[in-house]
């Protein structure tokens, strides 16, 4: 997947300004891809000069020109032909996991601080998900249907975030309950085993 089908898949549901586009990839599209303003400009560049999209300048007053994007009969069949093509598991990078499988070597309120942040960014795009699933609620067309599971798929992918982020918590404040003995905490213990071979 690429940059350039997603901003194509957005255009193929109307006409739209980069800025618009930006907002759908903060909204709706922001489980699925992440990018830049200046890489959705670059591409939106990219994509005009081949063709796959036509814009509409916009002239206004004391403010820089706007552009409405479209997407061409080119950029439909480009994208028609992306459809068609197998695809592989989407690739993972997940910083919070890796620091999750290194937790040890921290205080457990490290790792527990952080859980919250990624709580409150979670809810937050669980929230938008939910408002655009009640938007077009009673359009049947076969798009929208289409539309609408994949939004299903990002509000199910937070929800069950949401849900092992309890688990986390329950077992990262289990860790620091006094009844366990001393808080987790391998990187002292280490500073102290260092220490003590210094002074021998």
């Amino acid at each position: 997947m690429s940059l350039k089908h997603t901003i194509l898949a957005m255009l193929e549901t109307g006409e739209i300004t980069g800025y618009g586009i930006a907002k759908k990839f903060n909204g709706t599209f922001g489980f699925i891809w992440n990018a830049s303003h200046q890489q959705i400009y670059q591409e939106l560049a990219k994509l005009s000069k081949v063709g796959l999209v036509d814009y509409q300048s916009i002239i206004q007053s004391g403010k820089p020109n706007k552009k409405i994007y479209k997407i061409t009969s080119s950029g439909l069949q480009e994208l028609r032909k992306w459809i068609e093509n197998p695809m592989d598991l989407p690739k993972i990078k997940d910083q919070l996991m890796v620091k999750l499988f290194v937790g040890h070597l921290v205080k457990p309120e490290v790792i527990q601080s952080q859980i919250k942040q990624h709580r409150k960014l979670h809810q937050e795009k669980l929230d938008t998900l939910c408002e655009a699933t009640q938007e077009n609620n009673n359009d049947t067309s076969v798009n929208n249907k289409l539309a609408h599971l994949a939004i299903k798929r990002g509000i199910a992918l937070h929800q069950s975030w949401l849900q092992w982020a309890t688990e986390v918590q329950d077992v990262l404040e289990e860790l620091e309950s006094p009844e366990n003995g001393s808080p987790m905490n391998l990187q002292t213990t280490l500073e102290e085993s260092v220490t003590l071979e210094s002074s021998e």
